[in-house]
């Protein structure tokens, strides 16, 4: 057998075409193939991650909630699986949910602006303006942080 026939070569190889054509647009396809890297390795937080961005980006929600509570399942320290996931929660209107998922992301990394900010919108949207208003001057102070991902917002 071959390094290239090994089951963990085929698993960067989808990894690595899903990334590809995640990073061109391709959603559909990038969705794909990060299903044929998780049937061969269902443990790549990553991947579940990605795989959920492309559905969120696609309007597919609940099965983008699905597959960042699989990222966040393998992977509850990943503070992006739990900002998206209040991002989706949110868009659905499922508002008090997402702030929970947004402070589970607070917790892990303080320092992202792009939570407080969505955390922001959360609160606004349920009439908590004061709560609001304080997030929000939190993620304007923070605004200097680079994300690692890509990232959802509410």
């Amino acid at each position: 057998m071959s390094v290239q026939e090994t089951p963990d070569a085929k698993k960067r190889d989808w990894r690595a075409k899903g990334d590809t054509l995640l990073a061109k647009g391709k959603y559909n396809d990038a969705i794909k193939a990060y299903d044929k890297a998780i049937k061969i390795n269902p443990q790549l937080s990553d991947v579940w991650y990605n795989k959920g961005y492309a559905l969120d980006i696609l309007g597919k929600l609940e099965n983008a909630i699905k597959a960042f509570d699989k990222a966040i399942e393998l992977n509850p320290k990943d503070p992006d699986a739990w900002l998206n996931m209040g991002a989706a929660l949110g868009i659905l209107g499922k508002l008090e949910d997402a702030i929970k998922a947004l402070d589970k992301a607070i917790e892990i990394n303080p320092q992202d602006s792009d939570v407080w900010y969505n955390k922001s919108n959360a609160l606004r949207l349920l009439g908590r303006t004061k709560e609001a208003y304080e997030a929000l001057v939190k993620a304007k102070e923070l605004k200097h942080n680079i994300s690692r991902r890509t990232k959802r917002t509410l």
